[in-house]
This record gives structure tokens, C-alpha cells and sequence, in this order.
């Protein structure tokens, strides 16, 4: 601990995808704690602004067992929401404090505040504030020891939101275990978006970004929809051009060859056409109308139209010189990252982005040089199989 009463991040490794407490499986990732960014308002005595991010030393593999939940996006107010049931997860105790093996779930009433205070005054008429909700059926179903920083979610539409995260409750006053015979009291998500935003982590998933919690804290940020996750894919073979000059970049391209396909049914993960026939191999390209779309890790993702900037005699054709018309930034370091066209509702691949060429004359954007896919689509397919 440290003395702000605040477990060290050396101590903490989270697991995700376990639904067994003593038992391994293969289904379950284990991650150490990079950074812990507690509340700076956290009060550990009168248990006020009790949230914490937990951002991990490494990356969440999204599988069918392990996936996001969605930040809640529907309001602050707390009476919009009473009456409504929500779904908390846990290793139960019972009566005697033994914790289960299986992981449990339970769903429970939201109630307000006044019937929460008036159920026992004396444990949360001083405890209970504006930034907390109260939930529970007081039957003996609820969250217990083990469970604090779990969630409460609600689903709307096929999408899952987490609006609470376990705070407290009223301990038993013999075992000093938790009373599940009274309300449990959640951090209310809701009132600390704005906190949260201000420590989020962009990373890629799939070909978007998704305003979302993961199940150990960590942030991603961008459009505020839950979408499909990404895919993770072992790599059978890298295929490189046989002429590439590292000096002056040309033949800057290579293949992966994957040990499974994509699931290209995801609305995130879409083919992307080649100019294998004569139609698209003569087409001229209106690169007034061409974009390209950043998609590395760690950097916001563009979807801004590009233009042919003026680049020097050194620049051959196999090489195209593009510039964000109305960039809000560069993306230097998504190399390989597409540049593309839509004809006739489908994509065709025109580059990959090869390098910065700082001789291109253009003094207000950032010029990118892409290899010409067009001119190595005989290569391509001469090493592609089905």
C-alpha cells in the first residue's frame, strides 16, 4: 500500500476473461498495471469520488469472452434510471463468507436516493452524495467483499453500458462481512466522463475507435458507439519485394500472409479492391477525391481527403506524392497505412504510405509519399494464393 491507503501498482495485475477463481484456463489474459490515476478528490474516510483508472502495460486481446462495455452516453440524471434494473458480476459470498469458485450474476433495482437514505440513515445519510447511486433488492442478492470497482450495466439495444462501479455497503456488524440485506452504494460513471476523458488512450480497434470502458478501466476514445472489436492474427509469412532500395525507398511495399482469413462479415474489417482490371488499371484518378486513413496505435485517426502535391524531378511513378488538404495533424508513423478511393461503392487500394519527403513544396501541410500499389499489382499477384 502507499500511505495514501492506495494499493501500489507493482502489487496489481488484472485479469481479464477469468470466470473460474481458482482455476486457469487459456481464456484468461494476465496484464500488469502500467500507471494507476486515482481520483485526485479521492477521499479514502468518507469514501467520496472513489474511482481509478487502471492503464495496463500491455494490450487487451478482444476474443468472444473477453470484450468492451460501452461508457455510459445517456445523461446524467439519476431519476431517469430509477426503477430500472441493472446487471452486476462477482465471486458471491454467502452467509458464512465463503466466495464462490464460478463467477455470478445478478440484476438488480435502482432506487433513489431518499429510499436509500430512509432504509438506514445512519450508514448513508452522511456517506451518500450527488456523484453516487444506490442499487439493490435487500433480499440477499447483491455485491459483497471482492467486488468493489465492478461494474453496474445496463443494456439498450443490444449494447452493454456500465453506469456504476461498486463503491460500498453496510458491513455485517458480527462477521464485518458485507450486508447484502441492504443497498450497495456505485460510483455514478456518469458524473465523471469528463474526468475520464481528460486521461482516455487511443487505441485502434478494427478500423474505428470506440468511446469505451474496459472491463479493467482502460480508455479508448473516438466515435461514442460501441462497434465490433478487432482481430488479432497470427502471421504465417511477410513477403518482401525482392527490389527494395532502402536508400531511396522505391519497391516500398510487402505482403502478409495470414495463418487464417479475417472475419470479413465484421462491419469493421471490409476488403479492399486491387486495379487487376484494365478499366481500374486506365482509370485516372481524381486524387482531389482520394483520402487516407491513419490507423496506427496511439494517434487519432484520419479520414481527410488528399490532393497531388508539386514534388521534384527525383519522385519516379512509382511513387505517389499526396497532402491532407485540411489535416489537423500528420500521421508519420502509420506507415503502410492506405490510400484509397471509392468507385462505384468499393474501395480500391491506390497506395501505402511509404515516407515523409521533405522535398515536396508545400508549406502549409505535411507531404506523404505512397508506393504506387497500381505498378506492383503483377507482383501481387503473382505471390497471393487462395
Amino acid at each position: 500500500m502507499t500511505p495514501q491507503g492506495i494499493i501500489a501498482k507493482e502489487r496489481v495485475l488484472v485479469h481479464v476473461g477469468r470466470t473460474r477463481l481458482r482455476v486457469g484456463s487459456n481464456r484468461v489474459q494476465e496484464h500488469e498495471a502500467f500507471k494507476l490515476i486515482v481520483h485526485p478528490e479521492y477521499n479514502v474516510n468518507r469514501i467520496q469520488h472513489d474511482i481509478a483508472l487502471i492503464k495496463l502495460a500491455t494490450d487487451i486481446t478482444y476474443t468472444d469472452y473477453i470484450q468492451p462495455v460501452c461508457l455510459w452516453n445517456r445523461g446524467e440524471d439519476l431519476n431517469a434510471i430509477v426503477g430500472t434494473w441493472g446487471t452486476v458480476i462477482g465471486f458471491r459470498r454467502d452467509e458464512t463468507g465463503n466466495v464462490s469458485n464460478t463467477l455470478c450474476e445478478a440484476s438488480i433495482p435502482v432506487v433513489s436516493h431518499i429510499t436509500c437514505i430512509e432504509s438506514n440513515r445512519e450508514v448513508f445519510a452522511y456517506q451518500l452524495t450527488s456523484n453516487m447511486l444506490c442499487a439493490g433488492k435487500r433480499d440477499g442478492i447483491s455485491t459483497c467483499n471482492g467486488d468493489s470497482g465492478g461494474g453496474l450495466f445496463f443494456k439498450y439495444n443490444d449494447v452493454w453500458y456500465i453506469r456504476g462501479v461498486v463503491s460500498f455497503t453496510k458491513p455485517d456488524e458480527n462477521t464485518r462481512i458485507c450486508d447484502t440485506k441492504e443497498y450497495t452504494v456505485f460510483t455514478d460513471v456518469a458524473k465523471y466522463l469528463k474526468w475520464i476523458e481528460q486521461h482516455k488512450s487511443s487505441v485502434r480497434l478494427g478500423e474505428y475507435e470506440k468511446n469505451s470502458l474496459f472491463p479493467d478501466c482502460v480508455m479508448v476514445h473516438g466515435q461514442k458507439v460501441c462497434l465490433p472489436s478487432d482481430q488479432l492474427l497470427s502471421i504465417e509469412t511477410v513477403i518482401t519485394h525482392p527490389y527494395y532500395n532502402n536508400e531511396n525507398l522505391e519497391n516500398n511495399i510487402a505482403l502478409i500472409r495470414l495463418r487464417h482469413r479475417a472475419d470479413t462479415s465484421q462491419s469493421n474489417v471490409k476488403p479492399i479492391c486491387l486495379a487487376v482490371t484494365n478499366k481500374l488499371f486506365d482509370f485516372k484518378i481524381p486524387f482531389s477525391q482520394a483520402f487516407a486513413y491513419g490507423t496506427s496505435y496511439g494517434r487519432i485517426m484520419y479520414d481527410n481527403y488528399a490532393e497531388i502535391c508539386q514534388c521534384t524531378e527525383e519522385e519516379t511513378t512509382s511513387q505517389i506524392c499526396a497532402v491532407q488538404e485540411f489535416s489537423h495533424g500528420n500521421i508519420t508513423e502509420t506507415f503502410g497505412a492506405p490510400l484509397q478511393y471509392s468507385k462505384d461503392g468499393k474501395y480500391i487500394l491506390l497506395g501505402v504510405l511509404s515516407h515523409i519527403n521533405p522535398t515536396c513544396i508545400n508549406p502549409t501541410s505535411i507531404p506523404e509519399v505512397y508506393t504506387n500499389v497500381t505498378n506492383h499489382v503483377d507482383w501481387i499477384l503473382e505471390n497471393i494464393q487462395e
